[in-house]
């Protein structure tokens, strides 16, 4: 289903990742505001099965379990939900690979897992074991938590070097809602401990009996317990035959083999009694062996081993990253005036400034204007000629004079007038004084 994206919910359906015969996980995101985005896988019930009471019933114990588990080796649970009639478990999601893909490639290859490698990632998974075997509930009651599916199908090893367990669904604990009948069997056959093949009461011992498998096969390069069907895989568990993985890998030291048959002992008392003791010797081995393994060291074999499958999902992230095009806007006419892009309700602009008013408050003060100097702009000189004035000029003077004096005035009242109306908020332009025509000898 390559690029196909499938709403659910407030999911975005990718890809799937797994599909069982009840179950099916895709890997899923969220989107949010500005960008944000978060992966998860979504585990819901097949279509086929929803009608299935028990299943349904031992689906939602899945969630109520593993939602009350926070530990950093254990994948986390986010959500359970009903969506469309169908039953859904938000999880962490984890890009990566299972152990038994690691098992897997190293066969193909015809080598063995790293020795380091397998020991760490085993002895992640037992500080989650110890985590979930020891929870308890808010008033301090043991929840007597038994994975009971301890395999490699459900270690997740992540490109990152992180380790995860998950599937806690036909987990035992003493708050489930459902009760496995006597006789039923449930788990995987090849990883079962001979008490949980018998039918027997379970704890903590029977998922480190498993764990004791899973290390055994990494180490060996090989199934412990084959069978040709289940009943022959059965069959086979209850026989306990088994030799030391040093017989068949021997690049392996002898140490591992004490530590390996300890958790695969038939005797419970034989047996680690809890997971953090299997991985305690598993660590004090690895520092025995002056050998420093970590997550560096664990994301770089994985993006080494699985560098074609690195490229794929980065690939996959990329065009999932990728905006959609941008849809193309009809061309415009020539000369044609572009269509303003609306603004966001919540854009806040400054509120324009209100028009000034025509005519002012009558409170409004304002300066007066610099009063015109009447004699200085309207002074008319008359250039006497040289020599002895007669009467006549001087009374044409005198005329000129009295002329001169009177448009002065006339000019200074009116600039008067002017200001006074100005401050009542009516600003009126004097009127123009007349032009003088003076005629001149």
């Amino acid at each position: 289903m390559s690029g196909e994206v499938i709403r659910f919910g407030k999911y975005d359906l990718l890809e799937r990742v797994n599909v069982g015969g009840m179950a099916e996980v895709w890997r899923a995101r969220v989107r949010g505001i500005e960008g944000f985005e978060k992966a998860f896988a979504i585990k819901r019930i097949l279509a086929t099965i929803a009608e299935d009471a028990e299943f349904v019933a031992m689906f939602i114990d899945e969630a109520k379990i593993a939602g009350q588990l926070t530990h950093a080796n254990i994948a986390q649970i986010h959500d359970l939900g009903i969506i469309d009639g169908s039953y859904f478990i938000a999880m962490e999601f984890v890009a990566g690979r299972d152990l038994r893909a690691l098992f897997d490639r190293a066969r193909k290859r015809k080598e063995f897992v790293p020795v380091p490698l397998a020991c760490y990632c085993v002895s992640r998974v037992c500080d989650a074991l110890d985590y979930a075997h020891s929870k308890k509930d808010a008033q301090g009651h043991d929840l007597h938590i038994v994975h009971r599916d301890v395999s490699p199908q459900n270690v997740l090893v992540s490109f990152e070097g992180e380790v995860k367990l998950i599937d806690f669904g036909i987990a035992k604990a003493a708050s489930k809602a459902t009760q496995t009948q006597a006789g039923i069997l449930k788990g995987k056959f090849a990883y079962m401990s001979p008490e949980q093949v018998q039918g027997l009461p379970l704890d903590g011992r029977s998922d480190i009996f498993a764990l004791g498998t899973v290390l055994y096969e990494l180490l060996a390069g090989v199934r412990l317990f084959p069978g040709e069907n289940d009943f022959g895989t059965l069959e086979n568990v209850r026989r306990m035959r088994i030799q030391p993985p040093s017989v068949l890998n021997d690049k392996l030291p002898r140490a591992l083999d004490s530590i390996v048959l300890k958790a695969l002992a038939r005797d419970l008392d034989q047996r680690y009694r809890t997971a953090a003791e299997l991985g305690a010797d598993l660590q004090r081995f690895l520092a025995l062996q002056a050998t420093v393994f970590g997550p560096r060291d664990l994301a770089a074999y994985m993006r080494s081993t699985f560098a074609e499958d690195v490229a794929k999902e980065r690939s996959k992230a990329a065009q999932r990253a990728a905006p959609p095009p941008p849809a193309m806007a009809p061309a415009k006419p020539e000369g044609a005036a572009a269509t303003p892009i609306p603004e966001s309700p919540t854009t806040l602009r400054p509120l324009p400034a209100p028009p000034e008013p025509a005519i002012e408050a009558a409170t409004t003060l304002r300066p007066f204007p610099a009063p015109v100097p009447a004699a200085g702009a309207l002074e008319v000189v008359a250039a006497a000629p040289a020599g002895r004035e007669t009467p006549a000029t001087m009374g044409r003077g005198r005329a000129r004079s009295w002329l001169v004096a009177l448009l002065a005035a006339l000019a200074g009242a009116a600039v008067v007038v002017g200001a006074a109306l100005y401050v009542r908020g009516r600003p009126v332009l004097p009127p123009r004084a007349p032009r003088v025509v003076t005629g001149g000898h």
